[in-house]
This record gives C-alpha cells, structure tokens and sequence, in this order.
C-alpha cells in the first residue's frame, strides 16, 4: 500500500499510527493475502475489533444516558431500548455505511474482480478499530476518537423514535401552551471538555430545576429539555391514567401494602354463550368476568366489573379500572386540577 493511501486513510479516520502495518493488514482481503503470502489479512483484527466496538459504545452510553445516584446506577432510558440503540449502531449495514461514507473501502487491497459488500465493509470497520487498540497500546481514549469520527454515535444517541421535533421546540411550546416559565437555561462547560446545561421551571408557585451532563453543547441542551418536557407530561399535567399505569394488579397490591386501602379482591367466572351456527370456534363463544372489591378506610366500598376473553386480561382489566377511579379520587382530594399526581402516588403511598 502506498504511503499516501495510508496516509489519507489516517487522516479520515482520525488516527496515525506507528506501526502502519497494522493498518495495512486491516485492509487486505483473505483471498488477496492468499495469493501474497508476506501479507496478513483483516480477520484477526475484526475479531478484535469486534470487542472494542461493545466496550466503547457502552462506555459512550453510560457517560450519556446513566448516573450514579445514592452508590446506584439509574438509566434515563430502559435496557432494551439501550439494547435496540447498540443493535441499530452496530448492524452491518450501519457499520458498511459509515466505511462508505467515509471513502474507506477504495483503499481495500483485494483480488481483481472481488467484491467487498455488506458484512465485509463492516467487518472492515471492525478491522480497523482493532488495529487502532493494538497499535495504541489500548488507548480508550484513541479508540473513542475513531469510533466518534466514523461511526458518530452522538447522533443516535439524540434521536427520539417517538419525538421527531427537537426537545428544545417541544418543551418551549408545552410551556408556552400551559404557561410554564423557563428561567435560567444555561449552559457551562466543564473541565472534562463535556457540556453540563441547566434549566428552571416555574408553575403555580412550584419550582424544578433540571441539570444533564453530556459530551456536545447540542446534546446537553436536548437532554436537559427533554428530561424537562417529560417531566411536565407526567407530573405537571393531567393525564388518564390508563395512558402511564403498568401492572394494574401489582399497583394495587402496593398500596394495600402501604396501607393505604385496606383490601383488595377479586372474582373470576367463565361466562359460556350459546355460539351461533356460524361460530365453530370454542373461544370466540367464551369470555372471562372479573369484579374487583376496594375497600378503604372512611371511603366507600369500591366494586368495579369487567368482561374479557380471558382470566387474566380479565383480572388486569378490572384492577386497572379500580385504580383510576382511585387515582381521581386522589387528584380530586389531593391535587386539584391533578397536578402532581403521579409524583403525589409514588412519593406517598407506593
């Protein structure tokens, strides 16, 4: 390979190396070393590669999306959607893609006539991150500078699948909408190089502040106005509660474990309707009831009933409805309008 394809190749992906033979191997075909036997090929260092590419992206989604809180780790996203933000990261196609963008695969050194598509640009990524870790001694901070510069994680970590519009204009308009007052949204940089942005909201006399740390002055301010907005959505305004609760039937029992209903039962029949000459199926004949009992201390008893096709959805059903009718109550005797519900809920009785 000659000098200046080497040295484009460095220049592109960030990284100059002191043994470029490495980097040449991470570019030469298995067939091609075949027919050149002083010539090394790709597939040990993708294999390394591969490892490298999972330990920086964890490390680049711990530093954007945890903290530690209390000698805890807390996520602002769950771990399959992490799970699904690494899959879309490092599929093949994606890994391809940035080795194309980046005029990468024209440096291959292949037989005439070979094509290199799909997984062998991927794997080619890979190589080349493997390469890096060997030449670098390991060097984190070199490897996250090739994977920033190629692969350009921040990006994905800044989407929202369920929120096109940046969260900047989504909190300002939701503000705007329920007058919200922002006030001190500012942001700092810190000794780390990395962004931390802070911001107030006032409501009603009720006061929040919001802080989020993260590597881009663009990605700070998102974080913090998307930790803000979501904030808004679920504490601040009323929502039905069937829209946020989960596990009907372990909420309740949470809250009898708390102390605060005294009981809580439940009745399941089997209801069997005659089918028609048109309705062969068993199933489509049968539904489930289930009526569940509240009891509370000085509130009236509460019996709520449902009908489902089966038990269990059934069961669910009926607990999910008991607690809504609880959750008013609480909005109505405790809140008002129903703001702060769901914080009033978990703070003081779950």
């Amino acid at each position: 390979m000659k000098k200046t394809d080497l040295d484009s190749i460095q220049q592109k992906i960030n990284y100059t190396f002191s043994n470029p033979g490495l980097l040449e191997q991470a570019f030469t075909t298995k067939a091609y070393s075949r027919m050149n036997a002083d010539k090394g090929n790709y597939e040990l260092l993708e294999f390394f590669g591969d490892k490298v590419l999972s330990f920086v992206l964890a490390r680049e989604f711990s530093d954007y999306f945890c903290r530690i809180k209390k000698k805890q780790l807390f996520s602002r996203e769950s771990e399959c959607s992490l799970t699904q933000r690494n899959s879309e990261l490092v599929k093949n196609e994606n890994l391809g893609r940035c080795i194309s963008e980046s005029g990468l695969e024209g440096f291959l050194q292949k037989l005439p006539g070979e094509k290199v598509l799909g997984k062998r640009e991927g794997d080619l990524f890979e190589a080349i991150l493997g390469a890096v870790a060997l030449d670098s001694g390991w060097n984190v901070e070199a490897l996250q500078k090739v994977v920033d510069t190629l692969l350009k994680p921040s990006e994905n970590f800044e989407k929202e699948s369920y929120e096109t519009e940046s969260f900047i204009l989504l909190l300002k308009n939701l503000c705007k909408r329920y007058d919200i007052l922002i006030t001190n949204f500012q942001i700092s940089v810190n000794k780390d190089n990395s962004y931390t942005s802070k911001l107030t909201l006032e409501c009603d006399g009720n006061e929040k502040k919001f802080s989020q740390k993260a590597k881009t002055e663009i990605g700070a301010k998102l974080s913090v106005s998307r930790a803000a907005y979501l904030f808004i959505k679920k504490f601040w305004l009323y929502q039905p509660a069937e829209e946020w609760i989960e596990n009907p039937v372990s909420q309740l029992n949470s809250l009898r474990q708390n102390k605060w209903i005294s009981s809580v039962k439940y009745d399941c029949s089997q209801i069997v309707e005659a089918a028609g000459p048109e309705e062969k199926s068993p199933s489509s004949a049968s539904l489930w009831s289930c009526s569940c009992t509240v009891e509370r201390d000085e509130v009236k008893t509460l019996v709520v009933a449902v009908e489902k096709p089966s038990q269990k959805k059934a069961k669910n059903a009926a607990a999910l409805k008991a607690l809504c009718i609880i959750l008013n109550q609480v909005r109505e005797d405790q809140t008002g309008r129903g703001k702060g519900l769901l914080r009033l809920i978990l703070e003081r009785y779950i």
